[in-house]
């Protein structure tokens, strides 16, 4: 069946990544992963205007098991998706008790004990975006700089591919967004 990533997160509590998966690879810094980054980011973007159409994302499937949606095919997909939801509900300054919020499922990697633990850190943490009510300002380093430079992440994280590529793919929708916020 057809469903949005706000859908599926009304149908599962949570999303694993299971340990048999790759990395996330859409964050490597090679040529042709950067175009293909940025590309489905826009994509994703553009999805975002008022009066836009939806974008299909292809198949994303696995077995739902106790609750967890356990992808065997889309998990870049769909790590690229709570990225981005994450961000979002973020700036916005949206809670997890907010009208109309359903809220982000609990998403983890089980690559890694390090993205795992992650995952779960990045889900309670929100930046101070800018919000000019609350004289707050956007991380000045990029989002991923603000990220490394908390209390709570371990620097033995750099080493993990999966957790430094959701810190490229989070500057990058930072990046994009606050441009995008200016055009529209």
């Amino acid at each position: 069946t057809t469903t949005s990533f706000a859908g599926l997160t009304q149908s599962v509590n949570r999303i694993e990544i299971p340990i048999i998966q790759r990395d996330y690879a859409q964050g490597r810094q090679d040529t042709a992963t950067k175009r293909i980054r940025g590309e489905f980011l826009d994509a994703l973007l553009k999805a975002l205007a008022p009066n836009a159409t939806s974008q299909p994302l292809d198949f994303v499937y696995g077995e739902i098991k106790d609750g967890a949606l356990i992808p065997l095919d889309g998990q870049q997909r769909l790590t690229t998706l709570f990225l981005l939801h994450w961000y979002l509900a973020a700036r916005l300054n949206i809670s997890a008790n907010s009208p109309g919020w359903t809220g982000l499922p609990k998403f983890t990697y089980r690559t890694r004990e390090s993205s795992t633990a992650f995952c779960e850190k990045l889900a309670a943490c929100r930046p101070p975006f800018n919000n000019p009510l609350d004289g707050e300002k956007d991380p000045k380093d990029g989002l991923g700089d603000w990220l490394k430079d908390q209390s709570w992440f371990r620097r033995a994280w750099l080493r993990d591919p999966t957790i430094t590529g959701m810190l490229v793919t989070l500057d990058g929708l930072h990046g994009r967004l606050q441009q995008w916020s200016v055009c529209h």
